[in-house]
């Protein structure tokens, strides 16, 4: 990551540490004093660099980050030159075309089906692909000049990838318009004398390669999602583990216990009356294991899909007290 600009001294200093440590270990340890630092910056540009920073930082903990997002969406707004937020951006838009041929569901074809249940069916197979062009005619050129984008750039995965999403969307948008085209005759050979076994077996053909780019499409980000998710060990077990605290361990596991009930209630399709709060407040001595478990607690949460990353945002009364009035309300609010 090249950070470009001029900074005042004591911030170019501290920036390099940051952009340091993001190049040795891919993460901050203390985001804490980034978040204070980008809270009290009112330099636009400088701004931009450090959400850069902290959303990289996010993004090597969990790719899948949210709030990453938004700060690096705020850094190119900021600084339309902002390189590396650009970088970041493109990485993290990749993964939003994950379902876009989601789109292209269609009812199952029964060649031994009346007129009319055909008819009908032919006539959604019609609107599916009408549908899908249009929502695929607007993406085609964005992932074309993503491609373009990529290609200068030293990461050639990236590049890559697009090329390949460039490459499959051109192909289903092709076979999405044949297979329009052949749908279109075999509701209008439905409707009049001529035998339809015809155009029957060329919808079907179609519909055989769109499923197949579909699949091919999936296993892009099937790839992606498999070289990029390390296998670790549960947060519960990490608990386990721990020296001391057998009461907390206790009320934990029983806790683990009856929110992987509920889920596999839910997974059932039951309804539950009274779901139990999530919420809850640790309290001790400095050093008792706290900010700990408050950790493995946001894994567990996410583990059980609870959470839709197992990230703790980590503040204190000084980032949260403001000196005027309305401050502190500010504060929280940006935290939160």
């Amino acid at each position: 990551m090249k950070l470009q600009g001029k900074l005042s001294a004591t911030t170019n200093r501290q920036v390099e540490q940051w952009e340091k440590e993001v190049n040795e270990t891919s993460f901050i340890i203390d985001e804490s004093r980034l978040i204070t630092a980008i809270t009290l910056e009112t330099n636009p540009i400088i701004l931009s660099k450090l959400l850069t920073l902290a959303a990289g930082s996010r993004l090597a903990r969990n790719s899948e980050d949210s709030l990453a997002v938004v700060w690096l969406e705020k850094a190119r707004k900021l600084d339309v030159e902002n390189q590396s937020a650009k970088q970041f951006m493109i990485g993290t838009d990749w993964k939003k075309l994950k379902d876009l041929l989601t789109a292209l569901s269609f009812p199952p074809m029964r060649e031994t089906d009346n007129r009319t249940a055909k008819k009908k069916m032919a006539e959604q197979y019609i609107e599916v692909c009408k549908n899908f062009l249009i929502i695929a005619g607007e993406h085609l050129p964005d992932v074309q000049d993503k491609v373009n984008q990529t290609s200068t750039m030293v990461n050639k995965d990236f590049f890559q990838k697009y090329q390949g999403l460039s490459d499959l969307l051109a192909s289903v948008i092709k076979e999405t318009s044949s297979l329009l085209s052949a749908a279109e005759e075999y509701e209008q050979s439905i409707t009049g004398v001529f035998h339809t076994g015809t155009f029957y077996d060329d919808l079907k053909l179609h519909l055989a390669s769109v499923e197949e780019i579909k699949q091919q499409w999936q296993q892009q980000f099937l790839t992606t999602d498999n070289t990029t998710t390390p296998t670790t060990e549960k947060a519960l077990d990490k608990l386990n583990k721990m020296i001391g605290m057998n009461l907390v361990k206790k009320r934990v596991n029983d806790f683990y216990q009856f929110l992987t009930y509920q889920k596999q209630r839910k997974d059932l399709g039951l309804q539950i009356k009274d779901e139990l709060s999530l919420n809850m407040i640790l309290t001790g001595n400095p050093g008792t294991g706290k900010t700990t478990l408050a950790r493995l607690m946001a894994k567990i949460y996410y583990e059980l899909g609870v959470l839709p990353h197992e990230e703790v945002i980590e503040t204190d009364r000084s980032q949260l007290v403001g000196s005027f009035v309305g401050q502190t309300e500010e504060n929280v609010r940006r935290v939160v």
